[in-house]
């Protein structure tokens, strides 16, 4: 039967060394332990390799870039954060450490330029896996220290981990079952699907996702045991779980890889204790969840740095609602109609179109019998004559009735979610 490194060797047939001996080694078993265990699975996972590693013969990010790379680069829109100007990341060709340096640098739990981190932790294996925050977390779950050795990346043993932990991380299987490969290297490249960007080698990956499709179906292969296990389990036995050794105190933050589900997680639970600074949950890390983890930082007595570190987390799994002012507590709907709040502004103008049109039908439902009313209904008579007057004058009053209601649920619900601390509200 066909096993995994046959459909490497198919479709990369120069496959580097390290890939080739990692995956006739270990492949079917962390392709089954994570769950990969169908053709659309194991096709994108492969296809997505196969575009960042060139067919699995780049081992570690190329950093040698020409001019004429480097001012394509800045055409992408992929150095405007980083160069102050076309030309200034042009002048880094030839300047392989100097220039990851420079594009890495203060980001992906790197430090600064000066640091050399963004050279050191520049991409490496099949999905090059890239920052220092990156290098950390997925080395402390296969017990070895990336950080101080990043080329241990490199070892058969482990070469593939670091890959299978960021499908696993950023739940791409659901994707592969979709054919949704545009998602996928949204995702490995962007980090969320809430973008617009093509991601770089997206053309290379559909490309390759052909191939490989081709060569499961030329080389027949099937599941193990033919069912799908969606289950993530722990790595080979080649490679065991253990516990970290000692370092220097981490934050958890978006550049340590939380995926997207565990910064809406984060982020809802921030709203739901009543932080409103953190706004609606969205999935993306930036300046709103930051403050709002200083501010709750700053409620909690804890050291306020806007980063989710291990205690700012576990505080948060325990901590009780955010305390409110009394000012606030007492807040009514004119309080926020004075502040200008447009959630209680458009419901006081709907309740007041409601009355408008309720209370003149339900003053002509009363009086329908008299030559007034009768004079408003004959008009509908002659258009409908076969419905009954009090029809008209019911689903007049029940529309108005509705519309009232449903503007007084939405005040009352403003009302109470700057009460309780989760819209900033005027106070």
């Amino acid at each position: 039967m066909a096993r995994i490194i046959d459909i490497v060797l198919a479709v990369a047939p120069n496959a580097a060394a390290p890939y080739r001996e990692a995956f006739d080694k270990y492949g079917d078993d962390l392709f089954a332990k994570f769950g990969l265990t169908n053709t659309n699975r194991v096709a994108h996972f492969l296809a997505r390799c196969l575009s960042e590693t060139g067919d699995f013969i780049t081992l570690v990010e190329d950093a040698n870039y020409t001019r004429e790379n480097l001012s394509t680069q800045w055409n992408r829109g992929n150095g405007h954060k980083q160069f102050g100007s076309k030309a200034e990341m042009m002048s880094y060709a030839g300047r392989p450490e100097d220039l990851f340096n420079r594009w890495y640098g203060n980001r992906m739990g790197n430090g600064g330029p000066a640091s050399g981190d963004g050279f050191r932790m520049r991409g490496r294996g099949p999905l090059q896996m890239t920052g220092k925050a990156a290098y950390r977390k997925y080395g402390k779950r296969m017990g070895v220290d990336l950080v101080a050795n990043p080329d241990l990346a490199l070892d058969p043993s482990y070469i593939l981990l670091p890959s299978f932990y960021e499908w696993d991380d950023g739940g791409l299987n659901r994707y592969a079952d979709a054919d949704d490969a545009l998602s996928i290297a949204r995702v490995i490249n962007v980090g969320t699907v809430r973008t617009d960007q093509i991601p770089n080698g997206y053309k290379d990956q559909v490309a390759a996702l052909r191939r490989v499709k081709a060569a499961i179906k030329r080389l027949g292969w099937v599941s193990p045991g033919g069912a799908i296990d969606p289950a993530p389990a722990a790595p080979s036995a080649a490679v065991p779980e253990s516990a970290p050794t000692a370092e220097e105190p981490t934050t958890i933050n978006v550049d340590d890889g939380l995926s997207e589900g565990e910064v809406l997680a984060l982020q809802q639970r921030l709203r739901d204790l009543g932080y409103s600074e953190v706004g609606r949950p969205d999935g993306l890390w930036g300046p709103r969840t930051s403050a709002a983890v200083s501010a709750f930082q700053a409620t909690v007595g804890l050291p306020v740095s806007g980063e989710l570190d291990k205690t700012t987390a576990a505080a948060l799994a325990t901590s009780g609602p955010r305390p409110v002012a009394d000012a606030r507590a007492k807040t009514t709907a004119s309080d926020l109609r004075k502040a200008g709040d447009g959630v209680a502004k458009a419901t006081w103008w709907t309740k007041l179109w409601a009355k408008i049109f309720g209370v003149p039908a339900l003053a002509l439902g009363v009086a329908q019998q008299t030559d007034t009313a009768s004079g408003y209904i004959a008009t509908a008579k002659s258009l409908l004559s076969r419905v009954p007057d009090e029809v008209w004058f019911v689903a007049m009053l029940a529309v108005a009735a509705a519309i009232y209601l449903t503007a007084n649920g939405a005040e009352k619900a403003a009302v109470a979610n700057v009460r309780d601390g989760r819209d900033a509200g005027p106070a």
